[in-house]
């Protein structure tokens, strides 16, 4: 399909994992809402990423901080893109719906809006997870994380936890890493002993 920046739908959609929502992000819905009567925020509720409620509740703080029509705004939990557009456009008016990515995602857009027959719109975001990442990362740069989450401090305090649970989530995949190359080793050292032994 085709970029349209002057039709005006019934429903905006977007997907992302979203697993450290900032101001970024916020920009995304209001560009959706510049586009349609509702959007629908879609956020991966694959297992490889933070707590869903708690990525929702900071979407929705932000949003709410930059006065945001939340009656506009709907989330949903959902597994993977594809069902995310097909929910989206299975019940919108007249399946009316035009798919909302970043700028870093465009390849995905355009082969998404194809095989889902919709228009899209490409987002510019002003800043990126990496760049939250840095500031949360170290306590010395809190008024900075304040200031990226426009001095809300239950805002900024969330975001923190989000990330705490990247970091344990990150320590629990490189123990378990460690665990399995030191189990394929052994396997290999009583191969080779057994192998030796054979030969004797």
């Amino acid at each position: 399909m085709i970029k349209n920046n002057q039709m005006r739908y019934a429903c905006a959609a977007t997907f992302g994992r979203f697993n450290l929502p900032h101001v970024g992000h916020a920009e995304l819905v209001e560009q959706m809402l510049a586009h349609a009567d509702y959007a629908d925020v879609h956020i991966s509720g694959s297992g490889k990423n933070n707590e869903y409620e708690l990525r929702e509740l900071l979407f929705k703080v932000i949003l709410r901080n930059r006065g945001v029509d939340m009656s506009r705004v709907r989330f949903y939990q959902t597994p993977n893109v594809n069902e995310a557009l097909e929910f989206s456009v299975k019940n919108a008016p007249y399946n009316e719906v035009v798919f909302v990515l970043g700028s870093d995602q465009v390849d995905m857009l355009y082969s998404l809006s194809d095989v889902h027959d919709v228009n899209y719109v490409i987002n510019h975001r002003s800043n990126s997870s990496t760049q939250m990442r840095y500031f949360l990362d170290s306590y010395d740069f809190l008024e900075d994380a304040k200031y990226l989450y426009e001095d809300c401090a239950y805002a900024t305090t969330i975001a923190y936890m989000l990330r705490a649970e990247e970091h344990n989530r990150e320590k629990s995949y490189q123990a378990s890493a460690k665990t399995h190359r030191a189990g394929k080793a052994c396997s290999n050292t009583e191969i080779g002993a057994t192998y030796n032994c054979s030969m004797e």
